[in-house]
């Protein structure tokens, strides 16, 4: 089966890759080598075009080591995505979290993305964003990241920090941004990265909700 999966399967790819991450599965350390080299692959090149075969000699590995990870093409795809944002979303927060000050906490939760997606091409935003499944595994972690950042902000504006707007609107707003800033014909348009664009939008918001910089 090819990574033209229909839409009545989309859930079941979506859930088995969340579902391997949520359940706690521990990879050993063979496997976990091996979804970090398929990470990279996938950030620098994409992962649409490229089929077992392509992977295995990518990686120099076998078959049999990849079907240990998943039994599809689809659901590892899915499995090293899923790992990728789960991964950045737990460092974002613990990063914010040792911050006391509420612009730091704002600028290292969004920092971490902007390290995280430095290398990424075009090709891996294009695919997350054209193939289904991973647009949904990608709207599930987003919408968690807004959420957490929604937090910070009103955190912010609470104690002080920030300055008051209505916090609800504010929430709506970066929802809207972000949800431009993901898009690849916005992304070519504006002649930036996604890591460029979220270290823009990281100032704006820092700059524009902090006491005193009105």
């Amino acid at each position: 089966m090819t990574v033209g999966a229909t839409d009545l399967m989309l859930d079941e790819y979506v859930n088995v890759a969340h579902q391997q991450l949520s359940a706690g599965r521990r990879w050993s350390p063979r496997q976990a080598e091996i979804l970090d080299g398929l990470q990279k692959v996938f950030l620098e090149d994409g992962f649409r075009h490229l089929t077992i075969g392509d992977l295995v000699e990518r990686l120099r590995c076998s078959r049999r080591t990849l079907y240990s990870i998943a039994p599809s093409k689809e659901e590892l795809v899915l499995i090293v995505v899923d790992r990728l944002f789960n991964h950045m979303g737990k460092q974002a927060y613990a990063e914010a979290s040792a911050c006391e000050d509420a612009g730091d906490a704002v600028a290292a939760y969004l920092n971490r993305s902007i390290t995280t997606f430095r290398p990424v091409r075009a090709a891996f935003t294009e695919d997350v964003e054209a193939y289904m499944p991973t647009k949904q595994l990608y709207d599930r972690h987003l919408q968690i990241a807004l959420d957490v950042l929604g937090d910070l902000v009103t955190s912010g504006i609470e104690d002080g920090s920030f300055r008051q707007f209505h916090a609800p609107l504010i929430a709506e707003i970066l929802d809207a941004c972000v949800d431009r800033i993901r898009r690849p014909d916005v992304l070519a348009r504006a002649g930036t990265t996604w890591s460029q664009a979220i270290a823009e939008f990281s100032e704006l918001i820092r700059n524009g909700l902090l006491v005193g910089r009105a």
